[in-house]
């Protein structure tokens, strides 16, 4: 399960959860902390890890391969105590070609073999251009962009982790949310309503 701490030197919020065998280091936007600060969380805290997917996916919890490295002591923590969690690693994208979580970013194209779109980080990126056209930072992806990317022709044949993310964006995590507050003993009904698609949109 995720952990919620605050930064030693700033105040300045993050999230640390195993993924794959490593511990990965989640920045925080303002929002994403404030609406953990207000389900109840507190520094050291454990947290469901869909509600970091959900953060993920509205680009409140991102990774850019830099900021806040867990401490040994942290890390030993982590390593040896993280109990089930029903949500699946799976439920966070990585890179297409070497499995990093760092700096995604979603490639696509017209025309592409056997794929047209793939996620990469900033090292395959580098090495991966042929037959793509747009390269966007993943936080930025919402559902409507990419209706709004199939309607111009792109993505006909995704990568299997662009699709996997895709239906990541339909999930609906509050009732995770809602276990949360109940948990920390806060009653807010319309706390965090769910986006109904519209904001985000950066293709009229």
């Amino acid at each position: 399960m995720p952990t919620f701490r605050k930064s030693k030197d700033a105040d300045h919020y993050f999230a640390l959860t195993s993924i794959g065998g490593q511990v990965i280091t989640f920045q925080l936007s303002q929002a994403g902390r404030d609406r953990l600060l207000a389900a109840g969380l507190k520094d050291g805290d454990r947290f469901h890890r869909g509600i970091l997917a959900d953060l993920y996916r509205d680009g409140d919890a991102f990774t850019l391969g830099s900021g806040v490295s867990p401490s040994a002591e942290d890390r030993r923590q982590l390593h040896f105590d993280f109990p089930d969690d029903s949500t699946s690693e799976t439920v966070f994208p990585s890179c297409s070609q070497c499995a990093s979580l760092e700096d995604l970013h979603l490639r696509a194209g017209r025309e592409g073999t056997p794929q047209d779109s793939y996620l990469l980080c900033a090292r395959c990126r580098m090495v991966t251009a042929v037959g793509q056209d747009v390269s966007i930072p993943l936080p930025l992806v919402s559902r409507p962009l990419l209706n709004r990317l199939v309607q111009l022709g792109f993505m006909k044949s995704p990568d299997a982790k662009v699709a996997r993310y895709r239906d990541g964006l339909e999930m609906d995590f509050q009732k995770t949310w809602d276990e949360l507050r109940k948990k920390k003993g806060i009653h807010q009904d319309t706390l965090f309503p769910r986006d109904s698609g519209p904001q985000r949109r950066l293709i009229e």
